[in-house]
């Protein structure tokens, strides 16, 4: 319970250092005296940051721990191939062979812990391992080729996570799959070419989270693109 008592006594600190600072106003008439006042209260700030500090850096440390109980079905990508055809696709589509039981073991290993944690302490938990799955996804995945059936799957299965993992968090979770997300658009062009039309000016309320070299190092993992045209694309 004690990263609980660290993270609940931090928001009392910003609340009880709004309320003195109000009264300070109120008690105090002269400036001099209420600067006084108020450098007093800055350290009640320094003590609410430091509390959310360590809050932070637990929760972070619990959700390290974690991932080893999740490790086994995200590596299950490794035996996968993107590169279809249409019977395999078909076999995919039917039975997910590795994110239904990611899906599963996220629920179990977070779920009690729902319980024994205040709000803000579960939601930082939960977004810590997001973000931990996500990039353990995202380096497998570097490892694949695609083919344009590749991507579809691909990018059911991202829209598949983002709409799971909503269940677990009363925050939006589709920043931690923003980079996957874009990595799943890439990979569903019809050309190399076309990533023009979602880039720079044409991004519109687009935000890239992927570099320019990262943007061509996901499109040279489709079999159907030429490394050259990729190449020569002015990102």
């Amino acid at each position: 319970q004690a990263v609980n008592n660290f993270e609940v006594s931090s928001e009392y600190i910003k609340k009880l250092k709004a309320d003195l600072d109000s009264f300070t106003f109120d008690v105090f008439e002269s400036a001099d005296s209420r600067n006084r006042v108020q450098s007093c209260l800055s350290d009640l700030m320094k003590t609410s940051t430091e509390f959310q500090r360590i809050t932070t850096a637990i929760m972070e440390q619990v959700s390290q721990k974690l991932m080893p109980e999740l490790r086994g079905a995200i590596d299950a990508l490794a035996s996968l191939s993107f590169n279809l055809s249409d019977a395999e696709y078909a076999t995919y589509e039917a039975d997910d062979p590795w994110l239904p039981d990611l899906m599963s073991r996220m629920e179990e290993h977070l779920g009690w812990l729902q319980n024994l944690l205040t709000v803000q302490n579960y939601e930082s938990l939960v977004h810590s391992v997001l973000g931990h799955v996500a990039k353990r996804v995202e380096a497998l995945l570097l490892q694949k080729r695609f083919n344009q059936l590749g991507g579809l799957l691909l990018e059911k299965d991202v829209r598949n996570m983002v709409n799971y993992t909503s269940n677990l968090t009363q925050r939006t979770v589709r920043d931690k799959f923003a980079r996957l997300s874009q990595m799943a658009t890439l990979l569903n062009l019809e050309s190399p070419g076309e990533v023009l039309d979602y880039w720079g000016d044409n991004a519109d309320q687009m935000m890239w989270r992927l570099t320019p070299f990262e943007v061509k190092r996901v499109l040279k993992l489709r079999v159907e693109f030429l490394a050259v045209d990729v190449d020569e694309l002015q990102l």
